[in-house]
Protein backbone atom coordinates (compact mmCIF):
# COMPACT_ATOMS: atom_id res chain seq x y z
CA UNK A 1 0.00 0.00 0.00
CA UNK A 2 2.82 2.41 0.85
CA UNK A 3 4.39 1.84 -2.58
CA UNK A 4 1.28 3.01 -4.47
CA UNK A 5 0.01 5.67 -2.06
CA UNK A 6 1.59 8.50 -4.08
CA UNK A 7 0.16 7.40 -7.44
CA UNK A 8 -1.80 10.08 -9.32
CA UNK A 9 -3.92 7.34 -10.91
CA UNK A 10 -5.18 5.95 -7.62
CA UNK A 11 -7.66 7.37 -5.11
CA UNK A 12 -8.21 5.70 -1.73
CA UNK A 13 -10.92 6.80 0.67
CA UNK A 14 -11.98 5.28 3.98
CA UNK A 15 -15.64 5.80 4.87
CA UNK A 16 -17.16 5.29 8.29
CA UNK A 17 -20.57 3.61 8.46
CA UNK A 18 -21.60 6.09 11.19
CA UNK A 19 -25.25 5.53 12.17
CA UNK A 20 -26.21 3.16 9.39
CA UNK A 21 -27.32 -0.37 10.23
CA UNK A 22 -26.01 -2.24 7.18
CA UNK A 23 -22.31 -1.41 7.58
CA UNK A 24 -22.16 0.89 4.54
CA UNK A 25 -21.60 4.65 4.68
CA UNK A 26 -24.83 6.60 4.29
CA UNK A 27 -23.44 8.52 1.29
CA UNK A 28 -21.83 5.52 -0.40
CA UNK A 29 -24.17 5.56 -3.42
CA UNK A 30 -23.33 9.19 -4.13
CA UNK A 31 -19.62 8.49 -3.72
CA UNK A 32 -19.77 5.65 -6.24
CA UNK A 33 -21.68 7.85 -8.70
CA UNK A 34 -18.96 10.47 -8.31
CA UNK A 35 -16.26 7.90 -9.05
CA UNK A 36 -18.08 6.89 -12.23
CA UNK A 37 -18.58 10.50 -13.29
CA UNK A 38 -14.90 11.25 -12.73
CA UNK A 39 -13.97 8.49 -15.15
CA UNK A 40 -12.33 5.85 -12.97
CA UNK A 41 -12.04 2.63 -14.97
CA UNK A 42 -12.43 0.46 -11.89
CA UNK A 43 -13.74 1.07 -8.37
CA UNK A 44 -13.00 -1.44 -5.61
CA UNK A 45 -15.30 -1.40 -2.59
CA UNK A 46 -14.17 -3.26 0.55
CA UNK A 47 -16.71 -3.90 3.30
CA UNK A 48 -16.08 -4.39 7.00
CA UNK A 49 -16.52 -8.16 6.96
CA UNK A 50 -19.10 -10.89 7.18
CA UNK A 51 -22.51 -9.64 8.20
CA UNK A 52 -25.27 -7.36 6.96
CA UNK A 53 -22.86 -5.33 4.83
CA UNK A 54 -22.46 -8.21 2.37
CA UNK A 55 -26.20 -8.22 1.73
CA UNK A 56 -26.40 -4.46 1.29
CA UNK A 57 -23.32 -4.24 -0.92
CA UNK A 58 -24.81 -6.66 -3.45
CA UNK A 59 -26.82 -3.85 -5.03
CA UNK A 60 -23.85 -1.47 -5.06
CA UNK A 61 -21.38 -3.48 -7.14
CA UNK A 62 -21.33 -5.29 -10.47
CA UNK A 63 -19.05 -8.08 -9.26
CA UNK A 64 -19.20 -9.33 -5.67
CA UNK A 65 -16.08 -11.13 -4.45
CA UNK A 66 -16.25 -13.06 -1.20
CA UNK A 67 -12.77 -13.26 0.36
CA UNK A 68 -12.21 -15.96 2.98
CA UNK A 69 -9.20 -17.16 4.93
CA UNK A 70 -7.98 -20.71 5.58
CA UNK A 71 -9.39 -22.43 8.66
CA UNK A 72 -12.56 -20.34 8.71
CA UNK A 73 -14.88 -23.25 7.94
CA UNK A 74 -17.30 -22.32 10.73
CA UNK A 75 -17.79 -18.95 9.05
CA UNK A 76 -18.60 -20.65 5.76
CA UNK A 77 -21.17 -22.86 7.48
CA UNK A 78 -22.86 -19.81 8.98
CA UNK A 79 -23.00 -18.04 5.64
CA UNK A 80 -24.22 -20.84 3.43
CA UNK A 81 -27.88 -19.78 3.63
CA UNK A 82 -27.34 -16.30 2.24
CA UNK A 83 -24.04 -14.67 1.40
CA UNK A 84 -22.63 -17.74 -0.32
CA UNK A 85 -25.45 -17.55 -2.85
CA UNK A 86 -24.71 -13.92 -3.72
CA UNK A 87 -20.98 -14.14 -4.44
CA UNK A 88 -19.83 -13.91 -8.05
CA UNK A 89 -16.30 -15.03 -7.21
CA UNK A 90 -14.94 -16.91 -4.20
CA UNK A 91 -11.40 -16.14 -3.09
CA UNK A 92 -9.38 -17.99 -0.48
CA UNK A 93 -6.65 -15.53 0.42
CA UNK A 94 -3.33 -16.32 2.11
CA UNK A 95 -3.27 -19.53 0.13
CA UNK A 96 0.23 -20.32 1.41
CA UNK A 97 -1.19 -21.03 4.90
CA UNK A 98 -2.31 -24.49 6.05
CA UNK A 99 -5.98 -25.20 5.50
CA UNK A 100 -6.35 -23.32 2.21
CA UNK A 101 -7.18 -26.40 0.15
CA UNK A 102 -9.64 -27.58 2.78
CA UNK A 103 -11.37 -24.21 2.63
CA UNK A 104 -11.70 -24.56 -1.15
CA UNK A 105 -13.25 -28.01 -0.66
CA UNK A 106 -15.72 -26.59 1.90
CA UNK A 107 -16.79 -23.81 -0.46
CA UNK A 108 -17.13 -26.24 -3.37
CA UNK A 109 -19.26 -28.59 -1.26
CA UNK A 110 -21.64 -25.83 -0.13
CA UNK A 111 -21.81 -24.20 -3.57
CA UNK A 112 -22.68 -27.56 -5.14
CA UNK A 113 -26.19 -27.46 -3.70
CA UNK A 114 -27.00 -24.30 -5.68
CA UNK A 115 -28.86 -24.79 -8.94
CA UNK A 116 -27.76 -22.73 -11.94
CA UNK A 117 -29.59 -22.11 -15.19
CA UNK A 118 -27.76 -23.29 -18.33
CA UNK A 119 -26.61 -19.75 -19.19
CA UNK A 120 -26.03 -18.61 -15.59
CA UNK A 121 -22.72 -17.47 -14.19
CA UNK A 122 -21.03 -20.15 -12.09
CA UNK A 123 -18.80 -18.54 -9.42
CA UNK A 124 -15.18 -19.71 -9.64
CA UNK A 125 -13.17 -20.55 -6.53
CA UNK A 126 -9.68 -19.05 -6.53
CA UNK A 127 -6.62 -19.26 -4.32
CA UNK A 128 -4.65 -16.03 -3.93
CA UNK A 129 -1.52 -14.92 -2.14
CA UNK A 130 0.30 -11.59 -2.15
CA UNK A 131 3.53 -13.49 -2.69
CA UNK A 132 2.23 -15.10 -5.91
CA UNK A 133 1.56 -12.48 -8.59
CA UNK A 134 0.07 -15.11 -10.92
CA UNK A 135 -2.75 -15.76 -8.43
CA UNK A 136 -3.66 -12.07 -8.45
CA UNK A 137 -3.59 -12.10 -12.25
CA UNK A 138 -6.04 -15.02 -12.26
CA UNK A 139 -8.37 -13.06 -9.99
CA UNK A 140 -8.20 -10.05 -12.31
CA UNK A 141 -9.00 -12.31 -15.24
CA UNK A 142 -12.01 -13.80 -13.43
CA UNK A 143 -13.35 -10.30 -12.75
CA UNK A 144 -12.98 -9.42 -16.44
CA UNK A 145 -14.79 -12.62 -17.41
CA UNK A 146 -17.68 -11.83 -15.09
CA UNK A 147 -17.91 -8.29 -16.45
CA UNK A 148 -18.02 -9.69 -19.99
CA UNK A 149 -20.78 -12.12 -18.94
CA UNK A 150 -22.79 -9.22 -17.50
CA UNK A 151 -22.52 -7.29 -20.76
CA UNK A 152 -23.91 -10.30 -22.66
CA UNK A 153 -26.76 -11.02 -20.24
CA UNK A 154 -30.00 -9.31 -21.17
CA UNK A 155 -31.60 -7.39 -18.33
CA UNK A 156 -29.02 -8.12 -15.64
CA UNK A 157 -27.37 -4.70 -15.68
CA UNK A 158 -30.77 -3.00 -15.83
CA UNK A 159 -31.85 -5.04 -12.82
CA UNK A 160 -28.75 -3.94 -10.90
CA UNK A 161 -29.46 -0.31 -11.82
CA UNK A 162 -33.03 -0.55 -10.51
CA UNK A 163 -31.83 -2.13 -7.26
CA UNK A 164 -29.30 0.69 -6.79
CA UNK A 165 -31.92 3.36 -7.37
CA UNK A 166 -34.23 1.74 -4.81
CA UNK A 167 -31.42 1.38 -2.28
CA UNK A 168 -30.45 5.02 -2.76
CA UNK A 169 -34.06 6.14 -2.29
CA UNK A 170 -34.41 4.00 0.84
CA UNK A 171 -31.21 5.44 2.30
CA UNK A 172 -32.29 9.02 1.48
CA UNK A 173 -35.65 8.46 3.19
CA UNK A 174 -33.92 7.05 6.26
CA UNK A 175 -31.72 10.14 6.51
CA UNK A 176 -34.67 12.48 6.09
CA UNK A 177 -36.68 10.58 8.68
CA UNK A 178 -33.83 10.79 11.15
CA UNK A 179 -33.52 14.54 10.59
CA UNK A 180 -37.28 15.02 10.99
CA UNK A 181 -37.31 13.08 14.26
CA UNK A 182 -34.54 15.27 15.64
CA UNK A 183 -36.56 18.40 14.81
CA UNK A 184 -39.60 17.30 16.76
CA UNK A 185 -40.32 19.51 19.75
CA UNK A 186 -41.26 18.22 23.18
CA UNK A 187 -44.94 19.11 22.65
CA UNK A 188 -45.16 16.54 19.84
CA UNK A 189 -44.66 13.69 22.29
CA UNK A 190 -48.13 14.38 23.70
CA UNK A 191 -49.74 13.69 20.32
CA UNK A 192 -50.86 10.29 19.12
CA UNK A 193 -48.52 8.16 17.04
CA UNK A 194 -50.55 8.90 13.91
CA UNK A 195 -50.39 12.66 14.51
CA UNK A 196 -46.65 12.49 15.11
CA UNK A 197 -46.20 10.59 11.85
CA UNK A 198 -48.16 13.26 9.98
CA UNK A 199 -45.96 15.98 11.48
CA UNK A 200 -42.83 14.09 10.48
CA UNK A 201 -44.15 13.59 6.93
CA UNK A 202 -44.83 17.32 6.66
CA UNK A 203 -41.24 18.08 7.65
CA UNK A 204 -39.89 15.50 5.18
CA UNK A 205 -42.13 16.86 2.42
CA UNK A 206 -40.77 20.38 2.97
CA UNK A 207 -37.19 19.09 2.92
CA UNK A 208 -37.73 17.07 -0.26
CA UNK A 209 -39.43 20.02 -1.97
CA UNK A 210 -36.36 22.11 -1.24
CA UNK A 211 -34.10 19.38 -2.64
CA UNK A 212 -36.15 19.15 -5.84
CA UNK A 213 -35.94 22.91 -6.34
CA UNK A 214 -32.16 22.76 -5.99
CA UNK A 215 -31.57 19.86 -8.38
CA UNK A 216 -32.78 18.49 -11.74
CA UNK A 217 -35.99 16.49 -11.91
CA UNK A 218 -36.33 13.01 -13.38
Amino acid sequence: MDDIAGSHELYIRSLGSRKTTDGLADNLSEMLDLMDAYGFEEVLLETVGVGQAEYAVRTQVDTLILVLLPNSGDVVQAMKAGIMEMADIFVVNKADLPGAQRMVADIRRIAAVSHHAPDAWVPPILLTSSSESESIARLSQAIDQHQAWLSRTDGRQQELHIQRVRYRLKRALERRLDDALKRQDSASSACSAAEQMLQILDVMRAQLTTDIQKGPSC
